[in-house]
């Protein structure tokens, strides 16, 4: 029998030998090109230049998200009852929780939100709830209006929302462990740039639009978010939705810089808080309905003026300015907000209000950290009413409370107005603060009620405010041996008693003076050099009977 036998060369029997893995390496090799090929691919197409004008920024994209038509971009602002902004508190909208934290002036974005239930929750430090309410976003394309906010039986809003709605902001109030959204502070945009404010509708077409928030509509769509202070997070939400953070960002001639300031090609700069410098110098406000800046011209939404007046105007909420140096330059304006904030009345069970707040027109002395027990600084749930528009009441009448303006008219405040306390009347300028100057500012009570009314007045700095060493008197005009006068700081208030017989008026100063040689140079200077706002919280308790 024949046997075939195999065999190799001894040359062959060497080269294996010699090379016993070598079909292997070859395919190692082989995935090793491989790889170093789409490595090195990716890595220069990441390494070349940008084009000019060209974002670059990281996208990560994700199984079955709503498209951006189907969501909204959620902002606005948080205040607590006394007015004052809740900054800095963190908050989570669910199901799917999205998270963001309030900026100083109260501020928030919640970014691409999807229609449906949601629960909005304010959290305490400690990460448990301190306030939460139900939230539904509904959109209905044979919606009568654009957007409307109304309460839901049991409890809960529903936001109702044209098809076209692209941004909405809202303003929401923290109240003894639940929160309420005013329907009457909505801003909001449409996919046509039609910017919507509580004053009327603008188009991004005639100009950029400035919201009572401080936010701004440019006229290419995209929208900067720029905070209340250059110290927050400037978001900037671009045309097809995407959100930037703290981005320096070009829109045609307009500039974006990191911290939210946004400057126009004639040279109005725009600033984190609402404030608007033109170049001529003049110090523009928001106002409680927005403006439209164009060719210049800075105009009140809703008004045929051609200047927004910050007091005819009616202020918004305070601005982030610098406080001016030691030798009185200023870049920016340096002005107190100074609300009156309604309060529930407690009407007593016989009917008289002798115990109570007038409804409608007190603030909590807790609200501005004075003793007080059981009374609810803050306007009632579902009224759009102010602090110096208050509800008559039909037999009483009630106290109105209003402000000097610059022609020397008076004006009622509304809630959580601003004032600008260091405008000086006699002059028509803004006061340089420094060590040495002074200045005043005016407003008028008047009770309409058919009662006397015990009043008291507090003064108080607002939590986290700047520090001005400031002397402050406080006194009815023309009654100066009732003055009281003293310096608000390490949490001293200041408070004058008053009294207001039925159908009476008065006129009240405030004057405020740094003084020139306080004995404390070197808090002076800290002073001078420090940045922030500075920003005074009045409160007015009112009692009747008597």
């Amino acid at each position: 029998m024949m046997k075939q036998q195999n065999y190799t060369s001894l040359a062959e029997s060497k080269e294996r030998k010699n090379f016993p893995g070598l079909p292997l390496l070859l395919l190692l090799l082989l995935l090793a090109l491989v790889t170093s090929g789409i490595v090195g691919f990716i890595l220069g197409n990441n390494s070349e230049p940008p084009s000019l004008g060209q974002i670059i920024d990281t996208i990560l994209l994700a199984p079955d998200l709503p498209s951006a038509g189907e969501t909204i971009h959620l902002t606005g602002r948080v205040f607590y009852t006394d007015g004052t902004p809740a900054a800095s508190r963190s908050l989570e909208l669910h199901s799917d929780p999205l998270r963001t934290v309030t900026n100083s002036d109260g501020g928030f974005l919640f970014s691409n939100v999807p229609e449906g239930q949601h629960t909005i929750y304010v959290l305490n430090s400690d990460g448990t709830s301190a306030a939460q309410k139900e939230l539904e976003i509904v959109r209905d394309s044979s919606a009568e209006t654009a957007v409307s906010v109304d309460m839901k039986t049991g409890g809960g809003y529903i936001i109702e929302l044209s098809v076209d709605v692209r941004i909405l902001e809202i303003e929401i109030e923290l109240d003894n462990g639940t929160l309420f959204i005013n329907p009457d502070r909505i801003c909001y945009e449409d996919k046509d740039g039609m910017v919507t404010t509580p004053a009327g509708t603008a188009s991004i077409r005639d100009g950029v639009i400035v919201t009572p928030g401080g936010n701004v509509y440019l006229p290419d769509g995209n929208v900067v978010l720029p905070g209340g202070g250059v110290n927050d997070p400037t978001y900037i939400i671009l045309t097809d939705d995407t959100v930037l953070t703290n981005r320096q960002f070009s829109s045609g001639e307009i500039n974006v810089s990191a911290d939210g300031m946004v400057t126009l090609p004639d040279g109005t700069a725009i600033h984190p808080g609402g404030v608007i410098l033109t170049p001529d110098g003049e110090t523009e406000m928001t106002g409680q309905g927005g403006v439209i800046i164009g060719d210049g011209i800075v105009t009140p939404i809703g008004s045929g003026e051609g200047r927004n007046d910050a007091f005819s105007a009616g202020m918004d909420r305070k601005p982030e300015p610098s406080v001016p140096s030691l030798s009185g330059e200023s870049d920016n304006p340096v002005r107190p907000d100074i609300p009156v904030v309604p309060a529930e009345s407690t009407e007593s069970n016989t009917g008289q209000n002798e115990s109570s707040p007038i409804p409608g027109t007190s603030v909590n002395p807790d609200a501005s950290g004075v003793g007080g027990e059981e009374e609810n600084a803050g306007g009632q749930e579902g009224s759009g009413d102010g602090g110096g528009s208050i509800p008559e009441d039909s037999d009483k009448g009630s106290l109105h409370v209003e402000g000097e303006q610059k022609d020397g008219g008076y004006i009622s405040w509304e809630q959580n107005s601003v004032i600008d306390l260091f405008y000086n009347p006699q002059t028509g300028e803004n006061e340089k603060i420094a060590p040495g100057s002074s200045g005043f500012y005016r407003f008028r009570l008047k009770n309409t009620r058919k009662e006397k009314l015990t009043l008291i007045l507090y003064l108080k700095e607002a939590a986290g405010s700047s520090y001005l060493p400031l002397k402050f008197t406080l006194k009815p005009l023309g009654l100066e041996e009732n003055a009281k006068s003293g310096s608000l700081a390490e949490g001293n208030t200041l408070t004058l008693n008053a009294v207001l017989e039925e159908g009476e008026e008065a006129v009240y100063q405030l004057d405020w003076e740094w003084p020139f040689e306080s004995g404390m140079d070197e808090t002076d200077t800290a002073a001078g050099k420090q940045g922030g706002s500075y920003t005074l919280n009045l409160s007015i308790h009112a009692e009747g009977g008597g």
